[in-house]
């Protein structure tokens, strides 16, 4: 047998090379492709609560002047009622909060695995605890919701100026809580699931967030509560684009975490985590899956590449942070990259956030620096 002339194997292999280029080209552009589009669909998304927000105002304004050419009180009355409502709902959300907390509490100090299951029924979802406690405020002595709803509700010199200036994230939570407690002063004792006409349906409300049946009975009477399609107990929370835990409710954002909504735009499988990211990029960097690698993480190492330091930003891709919290656990953020250039250290991202100081809230575009002191940086890009 023959070998092959000398031409003949260097024009089959200029072949396989061309092949392998060929592919790896196609594979880059249609990453390229996927980053955009998501970055197209996160603004979107943005747009949606904007838009929401006009409308959530609008209904409300809409009902409050109804409300006021009904044979209503004169404003004093109608506000201090407003007031002493939300007073007594921030004592039925505590007890609440507290009921659910101590479910918790239980649910990690039992070994039973029948009474954690009985336990895990109760103690109410992530995002549920979460905006309960923003209703209240946090431990770091910042207002809540009802307490700067207050504030604005003595302030305001009649119902349509709770809604007279336009406003978006935390300042329009504010408003439509203020402007809602309003509308419930003028039925004493209704919950906005039974004001006429029904308030609630006209709303975009952020999840609504189920309450556990063993405390359902407790939460009736809240005045953001309604019933759900099912006769449970259902609490309702003003969307802005923003839920602690909250991951994608249909086809429209209603309130998403960081990685949730990242997730969500470039329509993967399951709803990452920063600490889940950082596996991920660990484990690509280090060219193997551990083990006993469990399934989100096999998924995650055929969805991504690790984006490595010195190589530039683009659109699409995923910025993660990592760092110690106050309580010595590993928390994180991560943020969608829609605009950045070689020649400089910061980039453009899209990302749900809320800030702790009340400052802003929902889907926003902020400038960031990629590689933070204190934080290590993890670039992830979808495949």
């Amino acid at each position: 047998m023959t070998s092959p002339p000398r031409s003949c194997v260097r024009l089959a292999l200029a072949g396989v090379v061309l092949l392998v280029v060929t592919g790896c080209g196609s594979r880059d552009a249609r990453s390229r492709a996927k980053g955009l589009a998501a970055v197209g669909r996160a603004r979107a998304a943005q747009a949606e609560v904007f838009a929401a927000d006009a409308r959530d105002h609008q209904a409300l304004a809409t009902w409050l002047r109804r409300a006021a050419g009904r044979d209503a009180p004169e404003w004093p009355t109608w506000r201090r009622a407003a007031i002493e409502r939300i007073a007594s709902d921030r004592t039925g959300y505590q007890g609440l909060l507290d009921a659910l907390r101590d479910a918790r509490a239980a649910h990690d100090a039992s070994a039973e695995p029948a009474q954690r299951e009985l336990l895990a029924q109760r103690m109410g979802s992530v995002p549920l605890r979460a905006e309960i406690g923003r209703l209240l405020g946090n431990d770091h002595g910042l207002p809540g919701l009802l307490t700067e709803a207050t504030k604005l509700l003595e302030g305001s010199t009649d119902a349509r100026s709770l809604l007279a200036d336009a406003s978006t994230g935390h300042a329009s939570a504010v408003r439509k809580v203020a402007a809602i407690y309003a509308a419930l002063a003028t039925r004493r004792g209704a919950t906005l699931g039974s004001l006429d006409p029904p308030l609630a349906g006209s709303l975009t409300l952020a999840y609504p967030a189920a309450v556990p049946q063993a405390f359902g009975g407790h939460a009736s009477g809240l005045g953001l509560s309604a019933t759900g399609p099912d006769g449970a107990t259902v609490l309702l929370f003003p969307n802005v684009g923003y839920v602690f835990g909250g991951v994608p409710q249909g086809d429209v954002n209603r309130g998403m975490e960081c990685g949730a909504f990242v997730s969500w735009v470039h329509r993967l499988p399951m709803s990452w985590w920063s600490g889940g990211l950082e596996a991920v990029a660990k484990a690509r960097l280090a060219g193997a899956l551990p083990e006993d690698a469990p399934g989100w993480m096999k998924s995650g190492w055929g969805s991504f590449d690790v984006v490595r330091e010195e190589d530039p930003l683009r659109p699409g891709d995923i910025v993660v942070w990592r760092w110690d919290g106050e309580d010595g656990e590993r928390v994180g953020h991560i943020v969608l990259c829609t605009q950045a250039t070689e020649a400089s250290p910061t980039f453009l991202g899209l990302e749900t956030c809320r800030f702790d100081d009340g400052s802003l809230e929902g889907i926003v575009e902020r400038r960031h620096a990629r590689q933070v002191e204190g934080r290590t940086t993890w670039v992830l890009r979808v495949r």
